[in-house]
């Protein structure tokens, strides 16, 4: 079982100086509060930092609740000498970020495992996990219509480029 803290789980070292790495690495989105309802000791990426806690939660949940390990090394990778988990963000060029650790080598650390930051999924880190932890999903309660937002889009050609009125609200370049 993985301690679903992530600072149970490893030590992490510059955990500020981290967020803002991933910040830097990730698509562009604000990160703070425009307007705090309580003052925080991270004051440049508080959103990202609770974000990247939830993530890691729920990622560590689901694995140690999977019984198919196939399964569960698509939710967290963790073998030997490394670990890694899908942080649900991409790069400016869409490849997935992942949380990145290498077993903990220093003998009086009470942490099994030592986080060494973000990467993309082009990393050499990477290079020999197969498979991948996939992007968290969350299953959305089912009431009324049903919609899956896992099921691929068929897009009705015919409806939408057949109808005059349609026809009339695409743009042409």
């Amino acid at each position: 079982m993985i301690a679903p803290d992530l600072f149970e789980f490893a030590y992490v070292p510059d955990w500020y100086g981290q967020l803002e790495e991933l910040e830097r690495l990730a698509l562009p989105e604000s990160w703070k509060f425009r307007k705090p309802s309580r003052e925080t000791k991270n004051t440049v990426t508080p959103i990202l930092e609770r974000y990247i806690h939830t993530i890691f939660r729920k990622q560590v949940i689901d694995f140690n609740s999977e019984s198919d390990t196939r399964k569960a090394d698509g939710i967290f990778h963790l073998e030997n000498e490394c670990a890694f988990f899908h942080t649900g963000l991409y790069t400016r060029r869409y490849k997935g970020i992942y949380g990145y650790f290498e077993r903990n080598n220093y003998s009086d650390s009470v942490r099994e495992w030592y986080f060494r930051g973000f990467c993309d999924e082009m990393s050499p880190k990477l290079r020999y996990i197969e498979p991948l932890p996939q992007k968290p999903v969350y299953h959305m309660a089912q009431s009324g219509i049903n919609f899956n937002p896992e099921w691929p889009i068929r897009v009705n050609v015919n409806h939408v480029l057949g109808d005059e009125e349609n026809l009339e609200r695409i743009m042409v370049l």
